[in-house]
Parts: structure tokens; sequence; C-alpha cells
């Protein structure tokens, strides 16, 4: 019988940026709805912008973490759910400390998008032991790192928003494939 590890206690960290990657989707794919916001070299930046390039094996043998799980469709929210199933245990996390561009939030706010809730392909959650050791090994932002909170005793999935907390429910689908649904043009796909 395998025997299961316990993670209560990991400090929890995102590697990448959140959104990252269906941001550059919909800089391609919104783009004349966006370009009467946005400037038009600003959405070229986004849509060119070059990615964190690591796979998840790659990512655990450079830092020595205990679990890393890729985010990917859904985003960071879709990943948390699923981080917390794996590894049988909630979280706490501080949506203050999650790296996320500018560009992002911008986009989602015109395009009436949930960033937390868009795809993030590139980005990793990675749980660690070496909390202090990952900081100042990455402080140069030659991998972009950040702790952002850490694995409870419970199965509780809580995030703070400042002095605010919530619980995560099940997350939706993700907010590209929304964006494509809403943004048809004509006939069935």
């Amino acid at each position: 019988m395998k025997e299961e590890r316990n993670y209560a206690g990991m400090d929890l960290f995102l590697f990448g940026y959140v959104g990252e990657e269906g941001t550059r989707i919909l800089a391609r794919e919104g783009w004349e709805k966006l370009a009467k916001r946005l400037p038009e070299d600003f959405l070229a930046g986004i849509r060119d912008q070059k990615v964190f390039s690591l796979t998840a094996e790659e990512l655990r043998d450079e830092t020595g973490a205990a679990f890393v799980r890729p985010l990917g469709e859904g985003g960071l929210l879709a990943a948390l759910w699923e981080l917390s199933r794996e590894v049988n245990a909630g979280f706490c996390l501080d949506l203050k400390n999650v790296p996320i561009h500018q560009e992002t939030i911008e986009v989602c706010e015109i395009l009436g998008l949930n960033p937390y809730q868009l795809s993030s392909g590139g980005a990793f959650l990675v749980l660690s032991e070496k909390a202090g050791e990952l900081f100042w090994r990455y402080r140069d932002g030659s991998l972009p790192a950040r702790m952002v909170g850490r694995i409870s005793g419970d199965m509780d999935k809580k995030i703070y928003i400042g002095e605010h907390v919530c619980y995560l429910n099940r997350p939706g689908p993700d907010e590209l494939l929304r964006f494509r649904r809403e943004n048809r043009k004509g006939g069935i796909e």
C-alpha cells in the first residue's frame, strides 16, 4: 500500500504568471475589441510576450520541490482546486502575493473576464519545505517565483483578499472558453 505524504505546513509558491497564456491568446482573438481601448503597440507587446518555459519535471529537479502542479486551462482557481484534491489538504492563499501582469488585469477588465480563471500554461504551483532557500535562490528573478500561501492541516480552501477571506468553490470553465463562446461570429463552430 502506498504511503501518503503529509503536505500540511508546506509553503505554496507560484512560478510564472497567472493568466499569461490566456492574455496572449485574448490579445490575438480579441484584438478588434481591445484595440478600441488599448494602444496597438501595447497589444502587440502582449501578443509577442515570451513565456516561462520549464516543464514540471525540470522545475521539480531545479527546486527540489515536494510537489509541482502545472497551471493550465481554468487558470489559478482550477489548479488550486486540483492541487487540494491531489495532496488531500486545504490551503491558505494570499491573493495580493499572486504574480500577475498588469496587462492581464487590464485585458480581463475590458473583456469582463476573471484573470484568476484564465488559461495559465507555463505557470506552476510548487510545494516546498524550503521556502527560505527558494526565496534567496530566485530573488534575482532568474525564475519568476513568489510565495503565495501555505498548505493547511484541514480541507478548507481559503483565499485571502486583504482582510477578507473567501472559500474556493469548484471553479467554472476557463474564461477563454467563455470569451470564445460569447464572441462567435455567426453560425455554429
